[in-house]
């Protein structure tokens, strides 16, 4: 699942507001709307793989990030090289 955390890291979010509790200087925003603080669509599907982000409480300019996946390090070993893996 897609998300991000505004204005710090997943271990000062951890620290500072595990429960995303809204009104806190620190939140995590996610695709499901009745998960995020502020109860705004955060994130969006807007193609296959693309989504828009915002990360201001309420909402605002959701910005395109195209994303690709790798796995790493599961199914049987590259013999030429062990940090590859395929499936």
């Amino acid at each position: 699942m897609p998300f991000v955390i505004a204005d710090g890291t997943i271990d000062e979010f951890l620290a500072e507001n595990p429960e995303n509790q809204p009104g806190q200087e620190l939140a995590m925003y996610c695709p499901y709307i009745g998960a995020n603080p502020d109860g705004v669509d955060q994130i969006r599907l807007l193609a296959d793989n693309t989504f828009g982000f915002e990360d201001m409480p309420g909402g605002g300019v959701i910005l395109t990030i195209t994303m690709s996946f790798c796995r790493w390090g599961w199914g049987r070993q590259d013999s030429q090289n062990p940090r590859h893996s395929f499936s």
